[in-house]
């Protein structure tokens, strides 16, 4: 079963990007992460390829990176007109 993590839609000229991937976390459950920009991780975080997984991934997960996917994801648009709403669990 494939589960897009990205969308795109158009709203009053404005672009806005969803994006559910995030880097590294302590936790198990991996099927939302991915390494951020390289393949560092934090003291006390666990790998992406590593960890509990419901899906098999669709990229290889030792070499995708947010970085890369949020470039294919919005492609040549103009940053001025983008909108990534962003949401982030409390500390």
């Amino acid at each position: 079963m494939a589960v897009s993590a990205q969308r795109k839609d158009e709203f009053l000229g404005f672009t806005f990007y969803g994006y559910a991937n995030v880097p590294p976390t302590p936790f198990r459950y991996k099927d939302w992460e991915r390494y951020d920009v390289s393949r560092y991780v934090d003291p006390g975080c666990i790998p992406p390829e590593e960890g509990f997984r419901t899906m098999q991934p669709e990229v290889d997960l030792e070499w995708a990176t947010i970085q890369d996917e949020l470039k294919v994801l919005t492609g040549e648009n103009d940053p001025g007109e983008v909108r990534f709403p962003v949401s982030q669990p409390a500390v």
